[in-house]
């Protein structure tokens, strides 16, 4: 939302006039993500005062109130609500999509009566879920909701290699606003692409960047550069039959496979790419061509023994757009310190079940031009 509000009043086609974030609330039940919401938002070093009006709220949003958001008077109200019930492996390989009868849709029901509810109804709503939401019962229920309460609504599917990140997250968003006019703009499930976006001459220009702008090491003989050993692949893993099926990118290249929250428990094409160190012989070898153009030999992947790893935590905030890399000029530090979550495998959780913030930026920005 800030980097949106940058570009809102940046923007010299809008009406001159500056948009200001006054205040946010989050609510969430992971303990790990209000600590990160707090560590990164909040003032007197993540320590929420009472004369603050931001607020880290743990608790179900099936449980909230009009009592509780009239104070507010938000604007905006944003949600990523669970993808569980939306996904072919929700409950197991082969297992049926629960949809709207999945308990993990009582947050989004809750959203649906508070917004029937309150009086105070924000003037926009801003959602983000997997694909699979876009053909759901619940997206649905949730479009009647939006309907019956007077607010027109767009939807789209995109996916962060479309604004020229090297990552494929095809995620659904859909943007709803408050209106006297009201109509419905798509409600099918056959969705609009980048190319319904206002802006999109500006955003279509940007080029498809390579991994290596996202890559927090210059080469594996740096001595300056960070120490990996810990995401370096276990030659024990290397000689796994199933290991050569795995995705593999180099800092050539201009994709990677969308990271989930699986990716520090398991090794799992699913759950995200492996990168080819820069350095590393392999990479030598290879003059300079991306691993799209020239694949790895795998044969016997043992043969690459210290010279495969994970992305790091801090690579991915980078690709997810926590940080910025000059997509959208400079924004607030972003961090997970391992003070906050001391645990590697919760810090790749929380970001593989985290947004593509790059996305949301264009998408927010597209909502309040309307301003």
């Amino acid at each position: 939302l800030e980097k949106a509000l940058r570009l809102l009043n940046s923007n010299e086609e809008t009406p001159k006039r500056t948009f200001v974030l006054e205040s946010c609330r989050a609510y969430d039940i992971s303990l790990h993500a209000n600590n990160v919401y707090r560590h990164n938002f909040l003032n007197n070093n993540g320590n929420e005062s009472s004369s603050s009006s931001d607020k880290v709220c743990t608790k179900l949003v099936e449980q909230l109130g009009p009592s509780d958001v009239a104070p507010c008077r938000a604007n905006l109200w944003t949600m990523s609500p669970p993808c569980q019930p939306f996904t072919t492996n929700g409950e197991g390989r082969g297992k049926e999509r629960l949809d709207e009868e999945d308990n993990r849709c009582n947050g989004l029901k809750g959203i649906c009566r508070l917004l029937n509810e309150t009086e105070t109804k924000p003037q926009w709503i801003f959602l983000e879920n997997v694909r699979g939401f876009a053909e759901s019962n619940m997206r649905q229920r949730v479009c009647e909701c939006l309907t019956e309460n007077g607010y027109s609504y767009q939807s789209f599917v995109l996916s962060p290699v479309e604004l020229g990140i090297p990552n494929h997250r095809k995620r659904y968003y859909l943007l709803a606003e408050k209106s006297e006019q009201q109509k419905v703009i798509n409600n099918l499930p056959i969705l609009h692409n980048l190319t319904s976006l206002s802006d999109y001459e500006r955003i279509a220009k940007q080029p498809l960047h390579t991994i290596g702008r996202y890559m927090d090491e210059q080469t594996t003989t740096d001595d300056n550069a960070p120490n990996h050993d810990q995401y370096i692949v276990p030659d024990k893993v290397l000689a796994k039959v199933w290991f050569k099926g795995l995705g593999f990118v180099s800092d050539k290249d201009t994709a990677t496979h969308c990271f989930t929250a699986g990716y520090g428990r398991i090794y799992h094409r699913s759950t995200g790419s492996l990168l080819l160190m820069k350095g590393s012989p392999a990479d030598v070898d290879r003059g300079g061509v991306s691993l799209r153009d020239l694949p790895l030999d795998r044969s016997d992947m043992t043969i690459y023994h210290n010279q495969l790893r994970r992305f790091t935590p801090e690579e991915l905030l980078k690709i997810f757009g926590f940080v910025d890399c000059g997509e959208i000029g400079e924004m607030r530090v972003f961090e997970i310190p391992t003070t906050v979550v001391p645990s590697l495998e919760q810090r790749y959780k929380l970001i593989g079940n985290s947004i593509s913030v790059n996305v949301v930026t264009e998408l927010l920005h597209e909502l309040l031009l309307s301003a």
